[in-house]
């Protein structure tokens, strides 16, 4: 091979060397997406170059004529460090059974177990001698008594040695046990020992336990000893007696001391429990043993000892902020135990008519009442434990109240110790504000039991109240107190939240608002709520309104009493149901006018107070003074007088309207509607009292028409009492539609319809000249929507009532019946026409592609031609014998004759007026009216007319027909225009 290498060798290296570096460079981009975490991929790469190819061999000039650039140095791309991790949570260490073992099985629990097994050792020893006669009766109880003192024994010397005192616990625990198994066998087994000393023995047992756990120092042993005493008298005779109370009230009284020296909770706390247990039994085994004997003693004896009890708990702790569990414990068993030992003592005995039970409360209360005030006489203040006690007192007092007065007097005397409690409370609530709320609590217990007793006084029975008004006196007072003391009670709680102050209202409301309906007949029953109600609601308004009386309250308060004095109004005082009897007869019979009166005035104040501070609806309490006042006028006139007042004040309300100052007061909106449902009311009443809508078929029946004409000038003062125009617009249909009544009821025949056309002509004037002074006040699109629907209203009824197709096209004397009413409604539909074309910036009325005065122009074209037939008709009938049905039939065919030619000579004459300008709907009318009378050429005319008749209507028909013909002809362009709205071409001269 030569030197030199050819040129192909030299680009093959070239391209080579260029691959190669494209590979590396790949390579490392191929590095840095694995090393990397995150690449954006809009950051362009670094430009990367040919690395340098090592040759084995020189480099041949030629090739080493094409330098390769170096490739730059790889980057060094740091290794992303790892994610911080939680720390792992530390493993739970195994369960050590060997230690939880170790923990179980202590010296005290073996030594508890060993006690408890050499109990029950001795007791089944007891047992199976006993079964097998192996010792006699005395020696078993020699043996338990032995046993039981080496035990006692035992447990001493050990102490002696300083030895564990779990063990020394039990083993005396053993001895104490053993003893009054061995006293319990010699009293009930084997009746060695009568009730007496078998308690003394016990006796003797338990202070040898309570002198062993003192020396000891152990609370459990005294509390069995104790405990097993206390017991020890049931077990032996089997039965709570009075004497086993009284023996465990010396346990009790015995336990007490132990509690003030070593403070042996547990102690005094199994010794309560004990002795309350037993006093509960004997009062359960000697209900039927009333009157004062033992159980009566035992149970006072240790109602006695709990009260010591529970003073010693107390009151010994240098620091008394509240009463302990305990304490409570102990003070709610020795309230019950006293009330049981009243209850066990006088039962239902009397003294001289009066109940024993309640005189022995009255001692109670008293007892109760010095020991609320022994605290603060030894100077160991406790306002707990004393307001607890007073408590107590309070309840006995109200249970003594309760026996000893009755009627009226028990809800006074209960109210009035509700009210003392409440000026207590104040009094009070100055040095500590929880024992106010206590007390107040206390007062809203007593106003509670006065309310429950007075309600069983004036509940309203057969035997209370047979209506309204015949209630007692007793119970007057009875209300009058608890409204007092109710009062008062709000007055105490002003310091709670505004929901529970709102609540507390309704107490004395209730029997406030009840009293009147108790005392009174029921017409100043009403007037003395609605005097409540308007004092109280004008009361909340006035500057010298008390803070203590929610405004809520108030409000509630007074629309109750209101709503009281209504329903009582409707019911007695001016009966609903006899305005509704038939014939009218129960309107304008003057019942409960005061009470009507009272409460329209109530109302008035009503909607004026409730109006601040300002609510959105509440403007609308003006229809309350407004339906009073309409039930008012209801019992005071007789129809039609009660009607007309209605009517009248309908429009006195829309008219006050238009006073700023009234409007600005009472707003706008609650007069219109109070207008508007006088304005119903006296409308609806009119049409039942005088059956006037009867004139919508029976025209001229012209009774009650005065009540619809004051309502159509009521409904006109209505609509102008509108203050937005549009509003004002729609509104003028009512006087509109009253007129319309009217109109029926004054003129006969047709002529109502006339004047209801011309009503519409009116209105179409109106809307088509638009004086300057309704462009402020009305609308005019309305106008003309009111004018083209009641023309439209008024073509219907014609059609349908007067100029109907059978009378048209059925052989009859009186085809033109209504003339004069088609005449006046094509009038008011043309006038209509052209009061729809009446729209502002020229826009056109349309409903889609229909154009509303287009409509009303053909409707008003068609109502035209058919009126013109019933006036040719009528015209025809004019000159027939109207006795001789043969006449009457010659001449309705010869007036249909001159019917289809009319329609003919009207249709080319519509055609020929439209060729003379550019009127394109005239046109197509007056060839549309062509094509209807050739239809009833062939339709009618050919089938029922008679053959001449039949003849002169072809040849007439015919004849107008070609000369309209000819002049289509000569006028074809301007007709094509019309049929295909094209422009028309020029005619050709």
């Amino acid at each position: 091979m030569s030197d030199g290498q050819s040129p192909e060798i030299d680009a093959l290296r070239h391209d080579i060397a260029r691959l190669t570096g494209r590979i590396y460079a790949l390579e490392q981009v191929v590095e840095r997406l694995v090393a990397l975490p995150y690449a954006d991929p809009l950051v362009a790469p670094p430009p990367v170059t040919a690395p340098p190819v090592t040759a084995t061999q020189p480099p041949d000039p030629a090739f080493a004529s094409t330098p390769i650039p170096p490739l730059p140095p790889r980057p060094v791309v740091p290794r992303p460090q790892p994610r911080m991790m939680a720390p792992a949570k530390p493993p739970r260490p195994p369960i050590e059974w060997g230690k939880l073992v170790e923990q179980l099985f202590t010296a005290r629990t073996l030594a508890w177990a060993g006690g408890v097994a050499t109990a029950l050792g001795v007791v089944l020893l007891f047992v199976m001698a006993a079964s097998r006669g192996w010792v006699t009766a005395p020696m078993r109880v020699g043996l338990g008594t032995f046993v039981s003192l080496v035990m006692l024994g035992v447990a001493l010397e050990l102490d002696r040695r300083k030895w564990r005192a779990d063990a020394i616990l039990s083993a005396a625990g053993v001895g104490i046990a053993g003893l009054y198994a061995t006293l319990w066998a010699a009293a009930s087994l084997y009746d060695f020992v009568s009730a007496v000393p078998a308690s003394a023995l016990a006796a003797v047992i338990a202070a040898l336990a309570v002198a062993v756990a003192i020396r000891l120092r152990q609370e459990p042993l005294a509390v069995f000893g104790i405990a097993a005493a206390m017991l020890a008298p049931v077990l032996v005779s089997q039965e709570i007696t009075a004497y086993g109370v009284l023996y465990s009230s010396l346990m009790l009284a015995a336990a007490m001391p132990l509690y003030a020296r070593f403070g042996w909770r547990l102690l005094v706390s199994a010794a309560w429990l004990v002795g309350f247990g037993e006093a509960i039994g004997l009062l359960v085994h000697s209900r039927n043993d009333t009157g004062f004997g033992a159980p009566v003693v035992a149970i006072m004896v240790i109602t006695v000892l709990f009260v010591g009890l529970l003073y010693l708990i107390e009151l010994m702790p240098a620091e008394r902020a509240r009463v302990s569990s305990l304490g409570w414990a102990v003070a709610s068993s020795s309230f019950t135990l006293s009330l049981g030992g009243v209850a066990l003592y006088a039962d239902t005995r009397h003294v001289h008519g009066h109940s024993l039970a309640g005189f022995a409360l009255v001692g109670l209360t008293v007892a109760w009442a010095l020991c609320a005030a022994l605290p603060p006489a030894l100077r160991r203040s406790h306002p707990d434990l004393t307001d607890v006690l007073a408590a107590f007192s309070l309840t006995v007092a109200a249970a003594a109240t309760g026996m000893l007065v009755g009627g009226s007097a028990l809800a006074c005397t209960w109210a009035a110790q509700s009210a003392m409690l409440v000026a207590a409370a104040e009094r009070i609530g100055r040095r500590s504000g929880l024992r106010q709320r206590r007390i107040t609590i206390a007062a809203g217990v007593y106003l509670t039991l006065a309310t429950i007793s007075g309600i069983l006084i004036v509940v309203p029975t057969d035997a209370h109240l047979h209506r309204l008004g015949d209630g007692s006196w007793r119970g007057s007072v009875a209300l009058g107190v608890i409204t007092l003391a109710g009062v008062a009670y709000c007055y105490g709680t002003r310091w709670v939240g505004h929901r529970v102050r709102v609540a507390a209202w309704a107490l004395p409301a209730l029997a406030l608002g009840y009293l009147p309906l108790w005392a009174l007949p029921a017409e100043w029953s009403v007037v003395a709520l609605s005097a409540l109600a308007a004092t109280l609601l004008w009361y909340r308004r006035s500057p010298w309104i008390v803070g203590w009386l929610d405004d809520m309250a108030a409000i509630a308060i007074g629309s109750g009493w209101w709503l009281a004095a209504a329903a009582a109004a409707l019911a007695s005082a001016a009966p609903l149901d006899a305005l509704t009897e038939s014939e009218w007869t129960g309107v304008g019979e003057r019942h409960g006018l005061i009470a009507l009166a009272a409460l329209t005035v109530a109302a008035g104040v009503a909607a004026w107070s409730l109006r601040r501070p300002r609510r959105d609806g509440l403007e609308y309490l003006l229809i309350l003074p407004v339906a009073t006042f309409a039930y008012l006028i209801a019992e005071a006139l007789q129809p039609p007088y009660t009607m007309w007042a209605w009517l009248a004040t309908a429009a006195t309300l829309a008219a006050a309207v238009h006073s700023p100052a009234l409007r600005r007061r009472l707003v706008a909106e609650p007069l219109l509607v109070a207008s508007a449902g006088t304005l119903a009311l006296g409308v609806v009443a009119a049409w039942n009292h005088d059956s006037s809508l009867r004139a919508v078929s029976n025209h001229g029946a012209i009774h009650g028409w005065p009540s619809i004409a004051i309502a159509c000038g009521a409904a006109i003062v209505l609509a102008s009492a509108l203050l937005e125009p549009v509003r004002r617009s729609y509104a003028l249909w009512l006087p509109y539609l009253l007129a319309a009544q009217l109109a029926a009821m004054l003129l006969p025949g047709q002529y109502p319809l006339v004047a209801i056309a011309a009503l519409s002509a009116a209105v179409s004037i109106t809307a088509i000249t638009w004086p300057a002074v309704l462009r402020s006040r009305l609308t005019r699109l309305v106008m003309a929507e009111m004018a083209a629907l009641s023309s439209v209203a008024i073509a219907a009824l014609i059609l349908i009532v007067y100029e109907t197709p059978r009378m048209l096209f059925v052989s009859s004397n009186t085809p033109a019946s209504g003339l004069a009413a088609a005449v006046a409604a094509c009038c008011a539909l043309f006038l209509a026409a052209a009061a729809a074309r009446t729209r502002p910036g020229g826009a056109v009325w349309a409903i889609g592609r229909l154009r509303i005065a287009a409509a009303l122009v053909y409707l008003a074209g068609a109502a035209s031609l058919w009126t013109l037939a019933a006036a040719i008709l009528g015209a025809e009938q004019l000159v027939a014998r109207r006795e001789l049905a043969s006449s009457v039939h010659d001449h309705f065919q010869q007036g249909h004759v001159a019917v289809s030619i009319s329609w003919v000579l009207v249709g080319l004459g519509l055609v020929i007026a439209s060729l003379r300008g550019d009127r394109r709907s005239v046109r197509i009318g007056g060839i549309a009216l062509l094509f209807v009378a050739l239809a009833k050429l062939f339709l009618y005319d050919l089938a029922f007319l008679t053959a001449m008749a039949r003849a002169v209507s072809f040849i007439t028909t015919g004849s107008v027909l070609l000369v309209a013909a000819l002049l289509l002809q000569r006028f074809a362009p301007q007709v094509k225009a019309a049929l295909t709205e094209e422009p028309p071409e020029a005619t050709p001269e």
